[in-house]
């Protein structure tokens, strides 16, 4: 097992085809409210951990995230050995914190029997190293994506009146931004619906982002965008499986928003059903 994972943490980012160029951003701690410095944010959060409301878990995962994003861009996208405490720290921290990616990884690290995977109201999360995958418990979508990236698993979401959807939330490296937090991840929202019900789905979700039509592009699939004026820029696109239509929405703060783009489009591009491809 020590063997295998030492192999696994040697492999870039950009031999799994994804792009390094965010890699190379600057890790910022935003101003959120939370201690600065790493060591006191720790400490912080060893003495309120059991205390913490939904809200403030959040961000205290959001900022674990930073730690992660950091130590990603020091190793080229690679995975951290499980030897690394100061890397592995934020993955154990995160993973009590409810972000499943970072359970499943540490998983791995603690040596335990595969699979490694969760299932959450419909939706499944899988660590298959060195990719995260996330999708429906039927195997019918999934995509797969960056140990960095951080996971929500929303589950089967059917609010009254609403298309059902297997619904997703995963963040992107965290990077500087325009906003007076100074840094921030970037957010993919990916929601899978049954091809019966899609048109009705995609129309209310293209009116909720507030989007619009683009023109054709060389990427496949119906592509969208929020105001080019917008604080928060948007684009978003759909996308056909036999038994699916999936929306994915990648918004973000200026800044953010363009740094990480090419690790959405990335993402984008290896929807499927099957396994990762290497």
């Amino acid at each position: 097992m020590a063997a295998l994972l030492a192999s696994l943490a040697t492999a870039p980012a950009g031999a799994q085809g994804w792009s390094t160029s965010p890699l190379r951003a600057p890790t910022p701690t935003p101003k959120d409210g939370l201690p600065n410095d790493r060591g006191a944010f720790n400490q912080w959060l060893r003495a309120h951990r059991d205390t913490l409301s939904v809200d403030q878990a959040r961000v205290a995962r959001e900022r674990l995230f930073v730690y992660v994003s950091a130590e990603a861009k020091v190793r080229g996208g690679t995975l951290p050995a499980p030897g690394d405490t100061g890397a592995i720290g934020p993955f154990v921290l995160a993973a009590g914190l409810g972000d499943p990616g970072a359970l499943l990884i540490m998983s791995q690290w603690t040596g335990a029997k595969p699979p490694y995977e969760v299932d959450h109201r419909g939706v499944q999360v899988r660590f298959e190293s060195p990719y995260l995958t996330a999708g429906s418990t039927d195997g019918q979508w999934r995509v797969c994506y960056p140990f960095f990236f951080m996971t929500e698993p929303v589950g089967l979401d059917a609010p009254p009146g609403k298309v059902p959807a297997e619904t997703v939330i995963l963040s992107t490296l965290v990077a500087p931004d325009k906003t007076p937090a100074g840094a921030s991840a970037a957010h993919v929202f990916i929601a899978a619906v049954q091809p019966k019900d899609s048109a009705r789905f995609v129309n209310d979700a293209i009116a909720s982002f507030s989007l619009h039509a683009m023109g054709p592009t060389e990427t496949p699939g119906a592509w969208y965008r929020g105001d080019d004026k917008a604080p928060m820029p948007s684009v978003a696109v759909v996308k056909r499986l036999p038994k699916r239509v999936v929306l994915f929405v990648y918004t973000g703060a200026r800044g953010t928003f363009e740094t990480n783009r090419t690790h959405f489009e990335t993402l984008v591009a290896r929807l499927g059903t099957g396994p990762c491809a290497p």
